[in-house]
């Protein structure tokens, strides 16, 4: 089971709808979270560039090449393993309005897999990160063109010799026959940093145990809703069209009139053809109203 928090204005639509929405990843409520994983790799980036002599052209073309890729189009649903999390009730029941609905997890798989669309689970421990940003620089590195002098004969080279051969190196994937090369190789590290960059998450978010859909690059059905000062954009994910099955259970937060609100809802899902949804109530004393 995977949980998606929201409030009953929420709920309402995404089972009259019969659709969940994916946010644009740049316009979350924390601006910069996208960010996260970009600027872990320029800061490694820029390491090697200030420590490593023998790789500071390929370190210096790898920071260029993320800062070139601009805008990130990719959408973003969430999802939580923590069916009631009282962190999640803070920023969602307002005067008793939290609701975290119940998905199963395999039929989300099923449609993330017929849409080209991606199911993953988020990752918060900077080592583990580290480890995958690591291996991603690897994997461009082995195929970044180079001048064929290993590092141990670059090591017996004098300063000027170094900085000769740097400069060669730095024209060679500049304008030289290894453009080509460096610029396939520099591809493929934006583009798997950018297939990681929205499950990398600041460990201050742990608890929140998050699961993401990503829809990466959509070419049609782009939606936009009013936020406080701005439009944010978003695609229709219809879930619930693809499966009656992939809501299980509608778990209700901390609540001032709880059995009316069961009910309601209870009658709201009646009617809309999920008959064997199991609504359920928090057990967190937690009072907002």
């Amino acid at each position: 089971m995977l949980y998606h928090y929201t409030n009953l204005q929420g709920l309402t639509g995404i089972i009259s709808n019969q659709n969940i929405w994916a946010s644009h990843c740049e316009y979350l409520n924390d601006a910069s979270e996208f960010k996260h994983a970009f600027n872990s790799i320029k800061n490694i980036a820029e390491g090697i560039y200030m420590e490593d002599e023998y790789l500071s052209v390929f370190a210096f073309h790898m920071r260029q090449a993320i800062d070139r890729i601009g805008n990130h189009d990719s959408y973003i649903t969430s999802f939580s393993t923590n069916p009631d999390s009282l962190s999640q009730w803070r920023g969602y029941n307002s005067a008793g309005q939290g609701v975290c609905i119940g998905f199963n997890q395999e039929i989300i798989e099923e449609y993330c897999k017929e849409n080209q669309h991606s199911l993953i689970k988020c990752l918060y421990l900077h080592n583990e990160q580290e480890k995958i940003i690591i291996n991603i620089i690897n994997d461009c590195l082995n195929i970044f063109p180079n001048l064929g002098v290993s590092r141990k004969s670059f090591d017996t080279f004098s300063s000027q010799e170094m900085m000769t051969y740097n400069s060669d190196l730095s024209d060679y994937i500049s304008n030289g026959d290894g453009a080509d090369e460096s610029t396939e190789a520099l591809c493929n590290l934006c583009e798997t940093l950018n297939n990681y960059a929205p499950i990398m998450k600041n460990n201050g978010f742990h608890e929140e145990s998050e699961w993401r859909i990503i829809c990466n690059n959509p070419d049609k059905n782009i939606f936009f809703r009013e936020a406080p000062s701005h439009l944010i954009p978003y695609l229709e994910l219809p879930l619930i069209k693809y499966s009656n099955d992939v809501i299980s259970e509608v778990i209700i937060g901390p609540n001032p009139n709880m059995s009316r609100c069961v009910q309601s809802i209870h009658k709201l899902l009646v009617l809309n053809g999920l008959t064997n949804v199991k609504v359920g109530r928090s057990e967190i004393p937690f009072n907002s109203w």
